[in-house]
């Protein structure tokens, strides 16, 4: 009964214009009755003057995620803050990205909410990495093992090449362009959390398939290992859209 009083609550406020709401399915991709049997989270946005607030929870109104994006008087991005939580709906992780100088500065928590890994990234080099124990205490950071997909580059860019469809409509336009898309490799090599980092510039379509293509990747990545543990790590790649003459 909860869950069905939020949505309907949801649906009454996305009336009026101020919210919207859609149902995701579980590579958090948009829910498509025709293929998805059911939907397993769903996300609710919300734009006030400058600010963008997205929200995601689980079907029983459990929070997943939780994003702001501020933007200047011409609409484009400064900043994003992500907020990330466990099942508990504790603090797992949080990032902020400038728009302007490309860079993250990336925090992940312990369960008792104190921080264990703090990363300062520029255009996704790292820069600066802090560690800690859960007392506080500043600890060695090495890093044992980056993340790498199935087969590595070789077999991420087979994927790619064998996967990637170009949508009839941007062919029929003649749309072009390289979509630049950010996602987070998690601990057990998952892909989450998939972002467009030029999508103000980007054909919608075109940034729609990229994004498609990477949360259907079928295969785990082998998790980065920081310190002798697996941790969450960050990928920025370009898909590039180019039709033959």
């Amino acid at each position: 009964m909860l869950f069905v009083f939020a949505v309907f609550m949801l649906v009454q406020t996305a009336g009026f214009g101020q919210e919207t709401v859609r149902y995701l399915n579980a590579r958090h991709l948009e829910f498509d009755s025709l293929r998805d049997t059911v939907p397993v989270f769903f996300e609710v946005d919300k734009e006030v003057g400058r600010k963008l607030r997205s929200k995601t929870y689980t079907m029983d109104s459990v929070i997943v995620f939780d994003i702001t994006i501020v933007k200047d008087a011409n609409g484009e991005k400064l900043f994003m803050t992500h907020l990330e939580y466990d099942v508990n709906e504790k603090l797992k992780r949080k990032y902020d990205f400038d728009y302007r100088t490309n860079i993250f500065d990336w925090k992940y928590y312990y369960e008792n909410g104190k921080i264990r890994t703090e990363q300062k990234l520029h255009h996704f080099d790292i820069v600066e990495t802090k560690s800690y124990d859960e007392e506080g205490n500043v600890v060695p950071a090495v890093l044992d093992f980056q993340a790498s997909a199935k087969g590595g580059l070789n077999g991420w860019n087979e994927y790619l090449s064998k996967n990637l469809v170009y949508p009839i409509s941007s062919r029929k336009k003649g749309e072009e362009g390289t979509v630049y898309l950010m996602f987070v490799v998690t601990d057990i090599g998952e892909i989450s959390e998939v972002y467009c980092l030029n999508e103000d510039t980007c054909y919608p379509d075109l940034v729609k398939e990229a994004k498609r293509v990477v949360r259907e990747y079928p295969y785990h990545f082998t998790p980065q290992t920081f310190n002798g543990k697996t941790e969450e790590s960050i990928f920025r790649i370009p898909i590039r859209f180019k039709l033959s003459d």
